[in-house]
């Protein structure tokens, strides 16, 4: 069915709004809607924006925080809302590239931040949205929303998870065999990227929550498709977030520090070095078709 344009009420500024995408006017000003939409929202929250802008005199922080979005949000079909210390990305489509899509960048974001000692929570979810564009402002709304709200609100760490509602639209994707560490030299080392398009972005964990815990899947900070990169990147992770549980405030706030670092190091770090190793050796005994010739 292809989408009608919502309808204006001659003489008023109401308007009769159908199913699909269009435009009309609103009090004069022109707005352009998208409704009906499904897809996947991932919804972030900066931990300590209050601390980090209230010693922010001359904003270099914000400034910080706000170049390191536009940065790692560049050339991307991601879609994305900023408001204060709410970050709100949508990718549309319920296939399971878009939402390696979304996994991509919010691993992306979350390595760029914390890089610059900005830590974030999240979640994302999957479900019908409303996104319209109302002349400069854009209005966003839908369940996906409040489920990835309520589970970034949940967690107990720095660290972000993929919803119920994710993880089931995704079905074709076998997430319990597909986010492991597992790798088989001859089965996944000639083709090491498509090896990784998963389990580097996402791995399974156990996700701390406040007074308990939940068995899900999480995403991977700084994930790479090249296993020496990826090794950096968590070392760099590591390093920052030790930094950042010794000026912690509280013992509560450090406690979340603890199980980032615990999950990282213990189940990912040392087991992707291992196999970035492995890889190495299996290049000497397997060298490129080109250098061959």
């Amino acid at each position: 069915m292809t989408p009608q344009p919502a309808k204006a009420n001659p003489g008023s500024d109401s308007a009769e709004i159908v199913p699909g995408a269009g435009s009309l006017s609103i009090g004069g000003s022109p707005a352009t809607l998208l409704l009906g939409t499904s897809g996947y929202v991932a919804l972030l929250d900066v931990l300590g924006f209050r601390g980090l802008i209230g010693s922010d005199r001359n904003n270099s922080a914000v400034i910080t925080y706000l170049g390191t979005m536009e940065r790692s949000l560049a050339n991307s079909e991601i879609e994305s809302i900023v408001f204060s210390d709410s970050i709100v990305l949508t990718k549309t489509g319920r296939e399971p590239d878009s939402l390696h899509a979304l996994c991509e960048i919010c691993s992306r974001l979350m390595y760029e931040l914390i890089s610059v000692d900005i830590p974030v929570r999240g979640a994302i979810a999957y479900g019908n949205f409303v996104r319209s564009h109302i002349g400069t402002s854009v209005f966003l709304a839908g369940g996906p929303i409040l489920e990835a709200y309520d589970y970034e609100k949940k967690q107990d760490w720095i660290g972000m998870m993929l919803t119920r509602s994710a993880i089931k639209e995704a079905h074709e994707i076998d997430f319990p065999k597909t986010c492991t560490t597992a790798l088989y030299n001859d089965e996944a080392f000639p083709n090491l990227a498509d090896a990784l398009k998963w389990k580097a972005y996402v791995q399974r964990a156990r996700i701390p929550l406040h007074g308990d815990s939940h068995d899900g899947f999480a995403i991977v900070p700084g994930g790479a498709t090249s296993l020496r990169e990826m090794t950096t990147n968590l070392a760099k992770m590591l390093e920052r977030l030790e930094w950042l549980k010794i000026v912690a405030p509280t013992p509560a706030d450090q406690r979340k520090y603890s199980h980032t670092i615990e999950w990282l190091k213990a189940t990912l770090l040392s087991t992707w070095q291992s196999r970035a190793d492995d890889y190495e050796r299996w290049l000497k005994d397997h060298p490129p078709a080109a250098a061959e010739a």
